[in-house]
């Protein structure tokens, strides 16, 4: 039983064929025991042998403008969301900046009334 889970951990992952090449070595001993694109230790994790994919789960953020049925407008690349989440940001402390001024110019209006 362990050899067809194996097998089908190699169709569904896409290693049957010439897909050993470009998605890690299969697990199964499908094309024989010489197949040179079969892992030496079928359950054991190898960076040399396994596929491990992109860093990234995609290229493409969600852009934040919605309709009215809450889906989004658009898409941004990784680099002009990182842009947006910087600029917003910036904006976010300019603002509590400015709130503190205010307060502070309130504080010293009201101490200045309190003075005869």
């Amino acid at each position: 039983m362990r050899e067809i889970d194996n097998f089908a951990d190699d169709a569904v992952g896409r290693r049957l064929g010439n897909g050993a090449k470009f998605y890690g070595k299969r697990k199964s001993s499908f094309y024989g025991e010489e197949d040179e694109l079969k892992k030496k230790d079928p359950d054991a994790f190898d960076p040399e042998e396994d596929f491990t994919g992109p860093a990234g789960a995609s290229y493409f953020v969600l852009s934040k403008d919605r309709d009215d049925q809450g889906r989004p407008m658009g898409f941004l690349t990784r680099q002009e969301a990182r842009a947006l989440k910087e600029k917003e940001e910036s904006e976010y402390w300019k603002q509590q900046d400015m709130l503190s001024s205010f307060k502070d110019a309130a504080r010293e209006q009201e101490k200045e009334e309190e003075r005869p």
